[in-house]
């Protein structure tokens, strides 16, 4: 058992897992707040990673396709967050880190 641990604690020192979230310039994206876009849109970005993190090693979100799916093409103040949840942690135990979804917060405001 402690042989488990050990190789345990070694996989989740070395694994590496990232979402990159990009632009392929479909739409018009600013991080600063442009005038008279008021309303507020936030979506949530699911993604799972398997083997502690190790695969796969990089997951890509478009942040235009997201916000394209919805009807919108000009979003500013975009806001990316990571969601903390016990469900989250659950999984990570419960499968011994086998399964670890990562959920993301993409928020803009649109006209």
């Amino acid at each position: 058992m402690a042989r488990l641990c050990i190789f345990l604690s070694l996989i989740s020192l070395i694994s590496c897992s990232s979402i990159s979230f990009s632009s392929n310039q479909k739409s018009s994206l600013s991080f600063d707040l442009r005038e008279g876009q008021s309303k507020e849109v936030s979506y949530e970005v699911s993604k799972p990673f398997f083997m502690w993190g190790l695969v796969p090693e990089n997951q890509v979100v478009s942040i235009d396709d997201r916000f394209n799916e919805e009807g919108f093409n000009n979003v500013s103040d975009i806001n990316i967050k990571e969601i903390e949840t016990k469900t989250k942690v659950a999984w990570m135990l419960l499968t011994l880190g086998m399964y670890y979804p990562v959920t993301y917060t993409i928020s803009g405001r649109v006209n």
